[in-house]
């Protein structure tokens, strides 16, 4: 059996667990009862904007702005 999740609007997946690791698709073989956890987190948006003159980036990537709000969604943490 082949498992995918999709994580819904505003949240990531970050990975299986029990009879599932990682964050790609499981292949799970029924050759006995199973158990398999799909866990998902919420993403939170952060708004930067540049007053003056200069720049701001992000680790990790997704914030790289040198004027007007900058807008990019991160996990917790």
């Amino acid at each position: 059996m082949s498992l995918t999740a999709a994580a819904a609007t505003g949240s990531a997946f970050t990975g299986w667990s029990s009879a599932c690791t990682g964050t790609s698709s499981c292949t799970v073989t029924m050759d006995h009862e199973r158990l398999v956890s799909a866990a998902f987190a919420p993403l939170f948006r952060l708004s930067v904007t540049v007053l003056g003159s200069g720049t701001v980036t992000s680790a990790p990537a997704g914030i790289a702005c040198a004027s007007g709000p900058c807008t990019a969604s991160y996990a917790a943490g």
